[in-house]
């Protein structure tokens, strides 16, 4: 029994540490109005778009199938036991994304580390302690001036960083 207790000690320590890495407080008019796109290695592509109330997460697989869902969010400084449906619309910046999906009655937390008009770099952080965490992830803004290069600052489809 104690061996347990420690082994979940770590874990939740470990997962408050890895939160806290690097992380920023972002203003809520950063996310809205750009498509933040990410490239699976060409297996789908994800965009995600952000509205002053609602993530929608539409997704396109190489074999033509598509997915398109939309949920709750606020943006929040600290990692709520429960979601807050009467933030959402409310809260202006944070450096959580609090989501919720109504459809398996689940909140989901997501760090983020930086946003420019270029890209949104962003770390699930899982809930219930598990062995292993995502890898943060960037999306990039496709519609964003070129950022110099000789290619025109244009990603190429399969090349997006992966941290």
């Amino acid at each position: 029994m104690n061996k347990i207790l420690k082994i979940s000690v770590i874990i939740l320590l470990s997962i408050n540490c890895a939160a806290l890495n690097a992380q920023i407080t972002v203003s809520q008019s950063s996310l809205m109005g750009i498509a933040w796109t990410k490239n699976y290695k060409d297996i789908f592509t994800t965009t995600m778009t952000f509205t002053n109330e609602t993530i929608c997460r539409y997704t396109k697989f190489q074999s033509g199938n598509e997915s398109d869902h939309t949920f709750s969010y606020y943006l929040s400084d600290e990692i709520p036991e429960s979601f807050d449906n009467s933030k959402v619309g409310n809260v202006s910046s944070g450096k959580y994304i609090i989501e919720y999906n109504s459809i398996i009655n689940e909140m989901f937390v997501t760090a983020i580390f930086e946003v420019t008009n270029e890209k949104l770099v962003i770390k699930s952080i899982p809930i219930q302690p598990v062995i292993s965490r995502p890898p943060k992830i960037t999306y990039i803004n496709l519609a964003a001036p070129p950022s110099g290069g000789g290619d025109g600052g244009k990603p190429k489809p399969n090349t997006l960083p992966r941290e």
